[in-house]
C-alpha cells in the first residue's frame, strides 16, 4: 500500500495512509529519537538513539515481533535486502551488523569503519554485495560479501559519505558527500574509477533518495533546497557519462511548482 512511516524525536513512530490522508498506526517502541527506518513489505524496522532496532508488522496495531540489541550507540542507518531477506544496520558506534530478523540474531558484525555508518546500499546485480560509507572521521566506502562477512574492497573518498545508490542498469554507483570531493560522485564498479563529480548545494548533502525508475536521485541539504540529478539514464554507462555532466535537473524550493 501507499504508506509513509515517520520517526519522531520522542521515540514515537507513526504510519500514515497517503491515499486516505489518515494516521493508521502509532508505535511507542523506543525511548529516544527514531532516526532510521527500513521497509520490507509489511515489516517496518526502526532504529533509535536508545540503541535498539525494532521490527514491527504494520498489519497489527501493537506489534514489535523482533528487537535487535547488539549496537551500543544510536542506530543511524537501516537497509533491507529484498532478495536475501537480510537487514543491514549502521550505527554511531562505527559498526555494521547483518541480521537474520527471524531469529533476532546477527549473522555478521562488520567492523572496519572508524566513524558512524549512515550510508548503506545493496547491489541490484549481486544480491550478497553491500556497500557501506563512513562519516567524516572515516571517509571510506567498504564493499562486503554478506554471505561470508568478508570485505571485498575499499574506496577512500576523502570526504564524509552520506548516501550510496547503485545503478539498476549498469555496474556503477553514486555516493554523496560534503565539499572536498564534489557532492554527487559517480563511480564505476568494480574498478572503483571516478566517472564524474558534481556540485550544486551551498552546503553538504545529508539526505538522498533514488527514483523508482532508477534513473535519478534527489538530494537534500541544510541549504534548504532539494536538487534532482539524472545520474543513471537508460542506455548504459556512456550515456550516463554524457548526461551527468549536465548536472542538476531542478532545484527546490526555488523552482517549486
Amino acid at each position: 500500500g501507499n504508506f509513509l512511516a515517520v520517526g519522531l524525536s520522542n521515540g514515537v513512530v507513526q504510519i500514515w495512509d497517503l491515499e486516505k490522508e489518515v494516521k493508521i498506526r502509532k508505535y511507542r517502541n523506543h525511548k529516544r529519537r527514531v532516526g532510521a527506518l527500513g521497509w520490507h513489505y509489511d515489516t517496518l524496522s526502526t532504529g533509535s538513539g536508545d540503541t535498539k532496532i525494532v521490527c514491527s508488522d504494520i498489519r497489527c496495531k501493537e506489534s514489535s515481533y523482533a528487537q535487535l540489541t547488539n549496537h551500543t550507540s544510536e542506530v543511524c542507518g537501516l537497509k533491507w535486502n529484498y532478495e536475501t531477506k537480510q537487514l543491514a544496520s549502521g550505527c554511531n558506534d562505527n559498526s555494521v551488523y547483518i541480521w537474520d530478523c527471524r531469529k533476532c540474531l546477527p549473522l555478521f558484525q562488520l567492523a572496519k569503519h572508524t566513524a558512524a555508518v549512515k550510508a548503506m546500499s545493496w547491489s541490484p546485480h549481486n544480491h550478497n554485495l553491500l556497500a557501506t560509507g563512513g562519516g567524516s572521521a572515516d571517509k571510506k566506502i567498504f564493499f562486503w560479501d554478506t554471505s561470508t562477512g568478508d570485505c571485498l574492497n575499499e574506496l577512500h573518498t576523502s570526504s564524509q559519505v552520506s548516501n550510496i545508490f547503485w545503478s539498476k542498469h549498469t555496474n556503477e554507483f553514486v555516493s554523496t558527500h560534503s565539499y572536498s570531493l564534489g557532492q554527487v560522485v559517480l563511480w564505476r564498479y568494480p574498478q572503483l574509477l571516478k566517472v564524474s563529480a558534481l556540485s550544486g548545494h551551498a552546503l553538504r548533502v545529508l539526505y538522498g533518495a533514488l527514483s523508482p525508475d532508477g534513473e535519478s536521485i534527489v538530494t537534500g541539504s541544510p541549504d534548504e533546497t532539494l536538487r534532482l540529478w539524472r545520474v543513471f539514464p537508460r542506455g548504459g554507462s556512456n550515456t550516463a557519462r554524457v548526461n551527468i555532466a549536465g548536472g542538476c535537473l531542478g532545484r527546490y524550493p526555488e523552482n517549486c511548482l
